[in-house]
Parts: C-alpha cells; structure tokens; sequence
C-alpha cells in the first residue's frame, strides 16, 4: 500500500513538475524581453555620445519597440496557432540579434545619420522580435494550465517583469566599461542565445491532455474563431481598458532613469550620487513589476477578469496622485513607485487569461495577439508623451496625472465591460 501510494505521489509530481516546465522556459524567455525595460539607461550614455540635449529622439526607439512589439504580436500569435512554440522563440531571438548589431554599427556616425538605423535596429526589428517571441509563453502556459490560467500566465510573464533587473546590472557594467555601443551587441547576444536555447525546448501538450488535478477548468479548450470575437462587445472594452491602464505603466518604465535624475535634483542630490541610484531604483522596481504578474494573476481567478482589473486601475489612480505628490527621491518615493509597477505588473497577466476565458483557447494566439495592439498603442502614445511633456515643460510632473486620469478610465471601460454578456451565436 505504501508503495503503491510512493509510485503514485512520484508519478503525480513528474507529471506536475514536467508541466510547470513551459512556464519556466517561458519565464526565462521574456526575462531576456523584459531588457525592454531597463532601455533608458542608455539615454545619459548615449546623449553624451552625440551631443544631446533632449530626451525624446532617443525615447522614440523605446516607443517604436512597444509598437512593433504589439505589430509583431500578430503574426506572433498565428505562427502560435499553427506551428507551435518553437519557430516564434527563435525568429524573435534572431531578429533581436539583428537589431542590436544594428546598435553596435552606429558607434561612429553623426546623429543626423545615426538615428535612422537607431530607430530601425532597436526599434523596429527588436520591437518585431520581441512581439514573435512574447507571443509564445503566455499561451503556452494557458494551454498547459486551463484550471489556473492566471497563476500559470503570471508565473511566465513574470519574467518580462524581472527582466530589468536581469538587464540592469549587465547593461550598466558594460556601458562603463565598453561604452553603449558594444553593449548593445553584448546584450543582443546574450538575449538572443538563451532565447533559441529555451525555444527549441519548447512545446504544447496533446490534444487530448487534461490537468491532473480536480480544479475547475475556467478555459475552454474549444473557442471563436477570431472573427466571432473582434465582433464581441466585450473584445473592445477589453482592448480600450488594457490601451488606457498600460499608458501608466509604460510612461514611467519608459522614462525611468530621466525621471529619477529629475526627482534626484529637485531633492538636491548631486549628480554623481544620482547616477549610482538610478540602476538600484530600476532593479527594484522590476522586481515588483514582476510580483504583480503572478499576484493579480491569482487575484484574476479568484475573483474574475473584470473585478481584478477595476482593483488594479483603482489603485494605480490613487498611487499616481500620491507619487505627484511625493515627487522626490526619498522613501516615500520609493515606496509609491514600487507599488505603481505592481499595479503595472498585473496588467500583462490579466489580458492573456480574460482573453482565453472569454474566447477560448483554440485560437488563442490570434485573437491575443490582436489585443495585443492595445499595449502598443499605449507604448507608442506613453512613451513619448511623457518624454514630450518633459521637453516642453521641462518636467514629468503632469504625466503622473494624464496617467491617473487614463488609469481611471481604464477602471470606467472594465465596469462598463463587466455588465456585458457574451454575444448569442446564430441559431
């Protein structure tokens, strides 16, 4: 009897752990993505190298790379759908490869020539890359896990969180010792390698296969096609709630290291002194970025997409207008930033998971992907308005409180949402 009960608790685990092995691979995977976040430490660098003086002419790589990540979600997603997760993972990875050679290229041009392979190396072909790629994990991880849809998409993307401050460390050490250039063809590399090692491991499980546990299934292995759910009401409060709450977060990850210099000399801190916060504020803040991916995770199955998401753009409403107040480095600056990323955090997990309990994960990778394009509208549009807003005010100061009003709206769109019922199909 007890032997029998070993095999069995042996046999559960191999089963248990093998399928928490996808989400792993898909946590590593937008860990190297989540570089993304940490691209404004190459602004003080890079200013200094061609002679700059405002911020958003480099800004606009980040917003491009937001944009062509959502662009790239698309074909992302039906690549998904149609060839499993393998060949995304590494056409991203080479695309990635790419762009940041293109980086490394410019290191002897004039701006005015330069900033056309700048934008196109790190903004269009990385962009492209990281959206083929980040197309993947998420629904791998659904698929593997229709019973916990957002715990299992949280752990994943939990790596885009923590990516910065995978990056952080690596990108300023380099940057010191190599300068910007070289860096960004280290850091391509190294993104671009652990990508194709962890892609080519990768895949989906049968079709036939059910979780080994007797929790609930909360996503349909059948679903719409992906015209039945762009003509679902609830497909478009979905997308202006995610366009409006992930304007927030971008804004300030976009500009992390201009608005912590900026709060550093309102605060009267030297130069040198704020140099050395900078890299520490954006560890620690992706850190929490990163938390919140798998917390609102399981807040989203405990108390539904909706609910979880009006939580998530309340609080970050009140948050922003704490951190306008408070807009210096000190303590209380930190502790407000850090829960604006966990709030910001949360957003890439819910999307996945309302989308599969809503649609179904049959063609999942579409009809995400399509979604999708709200995070690169708010990429685009975060970006680079809270870098304009600086360059014209001379502050930051007034994007914490248009993210707070879009962050509201947001809440607004996913009430609204809520009260929706899911389209009848034709008898």
């Amino acid at each position: 009897m007890d032997e029998n009960r070993k095999s069995y608790i042996q046999e559960f685990c191999c089963i248990f752990m093998s399928r928490w092995l996808y989400p792993i691979l898909g946590l590593i995977v937008n860990t190297m993505l989540g570089g993304l976040y940490a691209f404004s430490l190459y602004y003080p660098s890079l200013q200094k190298a061609f002679n700059l003086e405002a911020v958003a002419p480099l800004a606009l790589a980040y917003s491009l790379a937001t944009l062509f990540f959502a662009i790239g979600m698309i074909p992302g997603g039906v690549l998904f759908d149609k060839k499993g997760p393998k060949i995304g993972i590494i056409l991203g990875a080479i695309l990635i490869i790419v762009g940041y050679a293109l980086g490394f290229s410019i290191k002897d041009m004039p701006w005015s020539s330069a900033c056309y392979i700048y934008w196109i190396g790190l903004g269009v072909l990385a962009g492209l890359g990281i959206g083929f790629a980040y197309a993947v994990p998420g629904p791998t991880a659904i698929k593997w896990f229709p019973e916990r849809p957002g715990a299992a998409t949280g752990v994943a993307v939990l790596g885009f969180g923590i990516g910065a401050a995978f990056s952080t460390p690596l990108i300023t050490y380099f940057i010191s010792t190599v300068g910007p250039f070289t860096t960004f063809l280290y850091m391509g590399l190294i993104y671009g390698i652990v990508m194709i090692i962890c892609g080519a491991l990768m895949k989906l499980p049968p079709p036939d296969f059910k979780p080994p546990v007797t929790v609930p299934v909360t996503t349909p292995p059948t679903g719409v096609k992906v015209g039945e759910a762009i003509r679902d009401k609830r497909f478009y409060f979905l997308w202006l709630s995610y366009v409006f709450a992930a304007f927030a977060g971008l804004m300030i990850i976009g500009n992390a290291a201009p608005i912590v210099r900026e709060g550093g000399a309102a605060a009267g801190f030297p130069a040198a002194e704020v140099a050395l916060i900078i890299p520490t504020f954006v560890f620690v803040t992706s850190i929490f970025n990163a938390i919140g991916r798998p917390f609102w995770g399981s807040v989203l199955d405990k108390v539904g997409p909706w609910k979880a998401m009006q939580l998530n753009y309340i609080t970050a409403a009140i948050v922003l207008v704490i951190l306008s107040l408070v807009y210096r480095i000190n303590p209380w600056f930190a502790f407000v930033a850090v829960i604006t990323y966990l709030c910001y955090g949360g957003v890439l997990a819910m999307y996945p998971s309302a989308t599969a309990i809503y649609f179904g994960r049959l063609h999942l990778g579409k009809i995400y992907g399509i979604l999708f394009t709200a995070w690169g509208v708010a990429g685009l549009t975060g970006g680079m308005s809270g870098a304009m807003i600086r360059d014209i005010t001379g502050s930051y100061f007034l994007s914490f409180y248009v993210a707070m009003i879009l962050s509201l709206i947001a809440a607004a769109m996913a009430a609204i949402g809520a009260r929706l019922k899911a389209k009848p199909k034709p008898s």
